[in-house]
Formats: C-alpha cells, structure tokens, sequence
C-alpha cells in the first residue's frame, strides 16, 4: 500500500507515519516499492495500468475482522482484515470472481485490537506462547549473503 495524490497518479516519497491497526501497514516510505519500480522499469505508465490500491480505514479493519468472526467463526489478524476489505471494495461489483488472500499473521499477536473488533479475549497461539517464554537466541554475522545463505542452510556457523 502507498500513498497517492490523485486516483491516477501513483507517487512516492517520504512521508510521516500514521499509526494505525495494522502496525506494519502504516508505513510512510514502503520499502517494497523500489523493488517495483525495478520490476517496471520505472515505467509509472505500465505500473498503473496493472496495479490498483485501495484504502482501508482502521474502523474498516475492525468492521471486517468483526464481520468475518460473526459469519464464518474465524478471527482475521489486522493485516488479513485489510487485505479482505480490500478484496471485497475491489470486487464487490463483480461476485464471481474468485479472490484468494493470504492470512499474515495470527490474530494473538493483535489482544488489543482483536478485542476492541469482537470485544472478546482471545488466548495467544500456544506456539507464540512457547516462543515468549523461550531463551531469546541471537546470532550475529557478516552482512555478507554468501556467509547468510550458509548459516541458513545449516551449511557453516557464524
């Protein structure tokens, strides 16, 4: 998500942060889109003939996350919230289309947020729990990538 000056002009800059539901989403200076704009080539015209954005509002986020628990039972994390808003704005004049979104993140990492949406306590993931209670494990390396993918392959230590 980025932010735009018209409907139809994408820009890019940096601008301050809002805070916002979605803690990772409020972010003023994407760092995903110089990847973009190298995939296109700089080319803002191919950009915006094959991207849209869309705008979610924190009411919005918690309105979806409510919605979704009151119809199907499941809690949606923040960040899913958005993308399923998103998806319904996107396409609600077109109901066939099929939409597939990508859960994120779990909804325990979100207590505050997910009992303001559903106004319900929801226990943390016990996976997340155990990781909360575990010995903190560092390891510092070279910012070298060949050094990196070794240490993550298990082929070398640090």
């Amino acid at each position: 998500f980025f932010k735009q000056k018209t409907a139809y002009e994408i820009t890019y800059g940096d601008w301050s942060s809002d805070v916002c539901s979605s803690d990772l989403m409020d972010v003023g200076n994407p760092n995903n889109f110089s990847r973009l704009q190298k995939l296109y080539a700089n080319d803002k015209s191919q950009m915006t003939n094959d991207m849209s954005a869309v705008s979610v509002s924190d009411e919005e986020t918690l309105q979806e996350i409510r919605r979704t628990y009151e119809r199907t039972n499941v809690i949606l994390d923040p960040h899913t919230a958005v993308g399923v808003c998103a998806a319904r704005k996107m396409y609600e004049d077109k109901p066939d289309v099929p939409v597939i979104i990508a859960a994120t993140a779990h909804p325990s990492k979100f207590p505050e947020v997910i009992e303001k949406a559903i106004q319900a306590k929801i226990p943390l993931h016990p996976y997340l729990e155990k990781a909360m209670k575990g010995k903190k494990q560092a390891q510092k390396i070279t910012a070298d990538y060949m050094i990196w993918k070794s240490y993550l392959m298990g082929l070398k230590t640090p």
